[in-house]
């Protein structure tokens, strides 16, 4: 296969398995996606009621007074701790390589079918890798606008 390459009359010649593959849009919707997860900070915390301050003392006795509690750290209670708190977690999805480099060339071969200037000029000035990047961000890109409504 031949690419037209910017402000030069030699087309590129590159190989149709990574520029001739079908696209592929199940599997590019996984590496995307996966992608996407894994620049999530995953920070987010709360207290659960064994990371509340204050007593764990019971505080009135078992029986003859009503409902039976523990102590005033509990969910129940304002002031209580939460009941499953959210603790700091990781989004990272596992990709096979295999995976992630049939979406890329899926990608490439797209943006090399649709003749894309864009994806042309950036294969001149980048290396594959850096291109799968953009290509993912720009097809990431147009599922938040297309799923926007």
């Amino acid at each position: 296969m031949e690419l037209n390459i910017i402000d030069s009359k030699n087309p590129l010649n590159v190989s149709d398995d990574v520029f001739g593959r079908e696209y592929k849009e199940d599997l590019i919707h996984q590496v995307v996606n996966a992608f996407r997860a894994a620049g999530r900070s995953g920070t987010k915390a709360q207290k659960s009621r064994s990371d509340m301050s204050g007593t764990t003392k019971k505080f009135k006795k078992q029986k003859g007074g009503g409902a039976r509690h523990g102590d005033y750290r509990a969910p129940i209670f304002v002031g209580g701790g939460r009941a499953f708190a959210a603790r700091p977690r990781s989004f990272e999805q596992k990709i096979n390589r295999k995976m992630y480099r049939g979406a890329i060339a899926s990608i490439l071969s797209e943006l090399a079918r649709t003749g894309s200037p864009q994806g042309r000029r950036e294969l001149r000035y980048r290396r594959a890798e850096d291109q799968a990047t953009v290509c993912q961000d720009r097809v990431a890109r147009r599922w938040q606008d297309a799923n926007r409504y």
